[in-house]
């Protein structure tokens, strides 16, 4: 077991407790993997690559059972016979992230079918909507996750679970739009420099919202009554951007048009989800 590699991960987490309540084990633990000639337990080396999102890999960290294969210089595809047969097509996750955002819009329960629950985004975004009082189902068996915003209980989406998963920041909207405030980390922390989200704050601000960037944070509140529907022009086309204020409108008093908006598939299915009054 490689102890360099151990301590990056310690490093990158913030700490041995930090890392220890990634994986979900005591710091006794971490502290017997780095000082005594225990190993790091195949499952637990898994997930340290998780948490620290791969900066560490598997490889590094256990190369006894974990070796590097080496790579495929070609794949040879011998063609010739006729396709045929049926497979069963998974929902896809760039869909399935943002429909899990749109629950935040009502008390209702909100069911969707055929979702790819087993990905380690959609448990990532899972925790994130715990958080602020969303109560999430996931049948791994039928494919179906049951998701019920019947009371927000926080605005705030912290730092340590967004980072996780970029699509995160797409709680804002939605969130913003349902309590008239959101707290919501940006992915990269106080790192915010030239972010793709900019279109995405500035749109909230067309609503009418209020925004300030403190300490890494996107702190926005909606004007008294609520957001208000306008017209937005993308400078360019964003599917994330299109799908977030096609969210945060949907709660706004009067009509919001998006002009060089993102047409995506996806884009036709968030507007197939929405409730055909708000569309």
């Amino acid at each position: 077991m490689s102890i360099e590699a151990l301590e990056k991960a310690i490093e990158i987490a913030g700490g041995q407790s930090a890392l220890g309540r990634l994986i979900d084990r005591d710091q006794k633990a971490i502290w017997a993997w780095i000082n005594t000639t225990q190993k790091v337990p195949a499952e637990d080396v898994l997930k340290i690559e998780e948490a620290v999102e791969g900066k560490v890999t598997r490889h590094e960290l256990r190369p006894d059972i974990y070796p590097i294969t080496p790579a495929m210089d070609k794949m040879r595809v011998t063609g010739g016979c006729k396709l045929n047969g049926e497979i069963k097509i998974s929902g896809a996750k760039n869909a399935a992230l943002k429909h899990m955002c749109a629950s935040i819009l009502t008390d209702e329960p909100f069911i969707l079918k055929n979702m790819p629950t087993t990905l380690r985004d959609v448990k990532f975004l899972t925790q994130v909507l715990e958080q602020l009082g969303v109560t999430v189902d996931l049948d791994h068996d039928k494919k179906i996750a049951t998701l019920h915003a019947k009371e927000i209980t926080s605005h705030v989406a912290p730092y340590d679970l967004v980072r996780k998963m970029r699509a995160s920041i797409l709680v804002l909207g939605p969130l913003l739009a349902r309590t008239g405030k959101a707290h919501v980390s940006l992915p990269g922390g106080c790192a915010i420099g030239g972010r793709p989200v900019d279109l995405h704050l500035t749109g909230l601000e067309a609503l009418g919202a209020t925004i300030e960037l403190e300490e890494g944070y996107v702190k926005a509140s909606a004007p008294e009554g609520g957001l208000v529907g306008a017209e937005i022009i993308f400078p360019l086309v964003s599917v994330g951007a299109t799908e977030h204020l096609m969210m945060a409108a949907t709660l706004a008093k009067g009509e919001t048009i998006l002009r060089n908006a993102a047409c995506e598939p996806e884009i036709v299915d968030q507007f197939v989800i929405m409730p055909p009054s708000q569309r």
